[in-house]
């Protein structure tokens, strides 16, 4: 009886001895630097309505996800229409890129913006909005302003954005036109001067 307490003895030495090896050389029980916050406020929705893909547009810029604002553009996967943006004329005169603006160019502008608001809250007010819904499209127009961190001044306009159904049913901005107002800065500005 006694070996055999001697051999358990041993043997639960060893597993403590090993659990002690294995507890030293592990860093479980130090602390480590806290992570960085997730854009956690995320409230990006399906648009299986106008009014959300509008609300999505807006959160986009409030929340900066880069994703979920293109998410509200035209889709090629779902959607066989091509995204095309109209650029205010004051804009299109100062900047060349917006003659032949893409869904690249949009990620680009809205990746920068994104960048150099640095974590500070960027708005986008959609405002005195219209609509005209007709089956699987709708036409609808908006007065905006938009604030960024970076920029003493506002970006104030008109915004007529045609939409489209897809085959997911949900809806997808597919034509922009902004329309500037007089001596003030366009959407179109924010897009030519940040891409």
């Amino acid at each position: 009886m006694k070996i055999s307490l001697r051999k358990n003895s041993s043997a639960q030495i060893l597993i403590l001895l090993f659990v002690m090896l294995a507890v030293n050389s592990c860093s479980i029980f130090e602390t480590r630097e806290p992570e960085v916050p997730s854009n956690s406020a995320n409230t990006f929705a399906p648009a299986t309505t106008p009014d959300i893909l509008f609300e999505n547009l807006k959160a986009a810029f409030k929340e900066g996800v880069v994703e979920n604002y293109l998410a509200c553009l035209v889709d090629n996967a779902t959607l066989n229409k091509e995204f095309v943006f109209q650029a205010s004329s004051t804009a299109l005169n100062k900047y060349s890129a917006l003659t032949n603006w893409s869904l690249n160019l949009e990620r680009l502008y809205f990746t920068n913006i994104v960048s150099l608001a640095e974590n500070k809250q960027m708005i986008l007010l959609l405002e005195n909005g219209s609509g005209i819904v007709q089956g699987d499209s709708a036409l609808f127009s908006f007065d905006y302003t938009i604030s960024v961190p970076f920029e003493t001044n506002q970006f104030e306009g008109s915004a007529e954005f045609t939409i489209f159904l897809d085959n997911r049913n949900q809806w997808f901005i597919t034509r922009w036109r902004d329309i500037e107002k007089s001596n003030k800065q366009s959407w179109s500005e924010l897009k030519g001067k940040y891409n």
